[in-house]
């Protein structure tokens, strides 16, 4: 089946040994995940077989970022699909680095779109993407123009689950997974 995944703070900052100060860690869950999830030799690194002919078929390439491979960007029919790493506290990746990774991964995927020629835009994350995502992602409504955005959560344990949408076209939701299935 094809499926990726993101991670949420409970496998990823939660863990015992996650050091906040640094990208990686000598034997940590962390790596593991990168590993078993993300790695190159994962079936989890790629979709591994086509999707179904009634969606246009075929399989996109999934690009991963070199030093947070969990980092992902892929396009299909038009869309940009981004699986970022934004678990729910203090995290190295987006806090505590001198970049925000997700910010970086977004600005350079949405670079190579020099024609304007997507049509959407899909965030994948535990919880939203961060305000230096968010300006990126303004920097190439500037550059183009504005498209319709959709951001898929799982952290917010809302007591509805009333689609919020805000002024810049950029609609939320929410997905519990002990709720729902896979997206």
């Amino acid at each position: 089946n094809n499926f990726l995944l993101v991670v949420g703070d409970n496998e990823w900052q939660d863990c015992i040994g996650y050091d906040m100060y640094s990208n990686t860690e000598s034997g940590g869950f962390r790596e593991l995940w990168r590993e078993y999830f993300a790695g190159a030799a994962s079936a989890h690194h790629q979709f591994n077989r086509d999707f179904a002919g009634s969606v246009g078929g075929n399989r996109p390439l999934v690009s991963r970022m070199a030093s947070n491979p969990e980092i992902f960007h892929f396009e299909y029919n038009g869309s940009a699909y981004f699986g970022l790493n934004r678990g729910q506290g203090t995290q190295f990746i987006g806090d505590i680095s001198e970049v925000d990774f997700n910010a970086l991964w977004v600005e350079q995927q949405l670079a190579l779109d020099t024609t304007c020629q997507l049509k959407s835009v899909v965030f994948i994350s535990h919880i939203g993407p961060s305000s230096d995502v968010r300006n990126k992602l303004s920097e190439y409504f500037s550059r183009c123009s504005t498209l319709p955005t959709l951001s898929i959560k799982g952290n917010d344990h809302p007591s509805t689950y009333c689609l919020r949408m805000d002024t810049e076209h950029q609609l939320e939701l929410t997905i519990e997974a002990a709720r729902s299935g896979p997206v």
